[in-house]
């Protein structure tokens, strides 16, 4: 935890080291050196610190004043305005592989030192997920709990609870299924209300729902969106992640998503799209060596591209979009250019979906490869799926997921050309997918290819046989491999152990094609 006495010039360090992820803060309406934070703890590890935390002083000193266990985290605080004393918060028991049965709303009517569970009326069971809180600026008594039910199928998961006792009982607000979660309620899961009327909620989820009858029926807000800069985007971008409301003029609302920043002034039926704000999540980027142009996946806003050159503002930005889905977005992943014809571009989204782009006659092809239909084998494919256009010859591609494929024709047609490189000798090193691929550029047909469990492959006839060579490696997930360009048999790897909540470098050298490895400190610049 951060603080800072000067709106945002300087913070001073005030502890939770080892919250790691922290889902909200809730500041005290009078008294700002009273704060509650809700902390989620490690994503992928058991964490003793986990849970709610409030300070008397400013940050001085915390006090753990709500905890389940080592594998459940606070995701929601609340404060109500009218009553500081009463508050509302979140448990969600979120360690992988674990069920939700600890997930759950908690009150508190002394300020948060105590703090009981809310049970009547709640859904229980082992696939309780993510819940958002909110509370009326004028009822204490009266709040909004958003649930992600997995217990219910996938795309039913989303349940709006509401309760007018102060968290004694609470009762579900609708009659049909409400439809804003299509299985990553975990992403959203967040609820408003209107300051001046608690029966105006507000729900997050890959659309923003909106209720004037405190939660009985739903609305989808659109609207008209006008952009800082143009875009061939049109309307309101998906996958809603923040929402402020003036307590002043609920008219005044402000939007994040994974569009960008949105401004409101009508309660949505309008919204200007700041989308000046130079900020993005870049998967993978790519550059057309003939005219140095550069081509990037971005994280739900396509593909981009556009010159190597400082932006000139006062031009029109000449940057433009590859579009994946009918939204303005979608995930754009890894980008490859034609090194024999540059109007023939490669574009991805998650799971190894791929398309081969003709700007010449501006068609698309789906080149996602597949299994043939008589394997008794499944495909599977990691969220960023590394695919390349070989060095060697340009209408050749390698595609891998747990298997690797092969085309020469441009991705019309694949072939097998691995056995399943995610069974590792190592029991340990057992993957899902690959997490790199690539081949070297001194020699033709030498693949190497990478797990997301550290299992390292190679293969010196252009897939007929494969060797492991793991052994020294980390069982972290391999982002990255760079054959050399000067030595036959010099590979370096890239690797990350972010899932195993592991957050130190690893970077290793091989002099041998992988039959052995050395650590980063004795890597060659």
């Amino acid at each position: 935890m951060y603080r800072s006495a000067d709106a945002g010039k300087t913070w001073q360090h005030i502890g939770l080291e080892d919250s790691w992820a922290i889902a909200e803060i809730a500041i005290h309406p009078k008294d700002p050196n009273i704060v509650l934070v809700a902390v989620l703890g490690h994503l992928w590890s058991k964490n003793k610190n986990r849970g709610l935390y409030r300070t008397l002083n400013g940050g001085k000193t915390w006090q753990q004043v709500l905890y389940k266990d080592e594998m459940t985290g606070a995701n929601d605080i609340v404060i109500a305005p009218s009553n500081s004393q009463i508050m509302y918060a979140s448990l969600w028991e979120v360690y992988p592989g674990i069920s939700g049965k600890n997930s759950g709303v908690y009150r508190s009517v002394d300020g948060g030192k105590n703090w009981v569970p809310c049970i009547k009326g709640l859904p229980t069971g082992p696939l309780v997920g993510r819940i958002g809180l909110t509370v009326s600026y004028t009822n204490p008594a009266k709040a909004y709990a958003l649930v992600d039910n997995l217990n219910n199928a996938r795309d039913e998961a989303a349940e709006l609870y509401k309760t007018t006792d102060g968290g004694l009982t609470w009762h579900k607000t609708h009659s049909s299924p409400f439809k804003i979660f299509p299985g990553i309620g975990w992403y959203f899961t967040d609820v408003y209300v209107n300051p001046k009327n608690d029966e105006d909620v507000f729900c997050l989820g890959v659309r923003l729902a909106h209720s004037t009858d405190g939660g009985k029926n739903f609305t989808f807000v659109g609207g008209k969106v006008t952009r800082m800069t143009p875009s061939l985007a049109q309307g309101l971008h998906l996958d809603q992640c923040e929402l402020w409301i003036n307590p002043q003029n609920p008219q005044h609302m402000a939007l994040g998503n994974d569009g960008g920043f949105y401004l409101s002034y009508d309660q949505g039926l309008s919204w200007m799209h700041y989308n000046n704000i130079p900020t993005g999540e870049f998967y993978d980027i790519t550059i057309d060596q003939s005219n140095f142009t550069i081509y990037g996946g971005t994280q739900d806003n396509a593909t981009v591209f556009g010159p190597a050159k400082e932006i000139n503002l006062n031009f029109p930005d000449p940057w433009k979009y590859l579009w994946i889905d009918p939204w303005d977005g979608g995930d754009g992943c890894v980008s490859q250019v034609d090194p024999d014809d540059n109007n023939i571009v490669y574009y991805s989204m998650q799971h190894g979906y791929a398309v081969r782009l003709n700007r010449h006659v501006d068609t698309t092809f789906v080149i996602q490869p597949a299994l043939p239909k008589d394997s008794p084998d499944t495909l599977r494919f990691n969220y960023i799926t590394p695919y390349f256009i070989s060095p060697h010859q340009g209408q050749t591609l390698y595609h891998g997921g747990n298997f690797i494929f092969k085309s020469q024709d441009r991705g019309t047609t694949w072939k097998v050309v691995s056995p399943n490189l995610t069974l590792s000798a190592n029991p340990a090193k057992k993957s899902f997918a690959l997490g790199a691929l690539v081949e070297s550029k001194l020699t033709k047909g030498w693949l190497y290819a990478g797990t997301d469990k550290g299992a390292f492959w190679v293969s010196k006839n252009d897939g007929i046989n494969w060797s492991e060579h793991s052994a020294g490696l980390a069982n972290h997930y391999i982002r990255s491999i760079c054959p050399s360009r000067f030595a036959k048999e010099r590979v370096y790897i890239a690797m990350t152990g972010i899932n195993s909540d592991d957050l130190h470098s690893y970077l290793y050298v091989s002099e041998d094609a992988g039959k052995s490895w050395k650590a980063s400190q004795q890597v060659y610049r």
